[in-house]
């Protein structure tokens, strides 16, 4: 399972032909998750939680955090923001 925002990042990176192709055969290969109004209200709460503890996180990480606490599925990355938005998985459930 993929949030289309890492499909968008990927697109954004892929520089080659041989890029955009890996990039289409992992779109194929995989589901993508839907950012629907669940995920958006999940994103707000983080967003809050994350700015009432001073640890203000990107845009883009907040809408995959959102997609991946919603979904119930793991989050796989080594950017640092992941972790601090995993600290709020539980205390941004509705």
């Amino acid at each position: 399972m993929i949030c289309p925002v890492i499909l968008a990042e990927l697109w954004m990176g892929a520089g080659s032909e041989k890029d955009r192709a890996e990039v289409r055969r992992l779109k194929e290969a995989v589901v993508s998750l839907e950012i629907e109004g669940q995920v958006w209200d999940r994103c707000d709460r983080l967003a809050a939680l994350c700015c009432r503890h001073g640890t203000p996180v990107p845009t883009g990480d907040l809408i995959i955090a959102a997609c991946a606490f919603v979904f119930e599925v793991a989050i796989e990355a080594s950017d640092k923001h992941f972790p601090i938005l995993e600290k709020h998985r539980v205390s941004s459930r509705v």
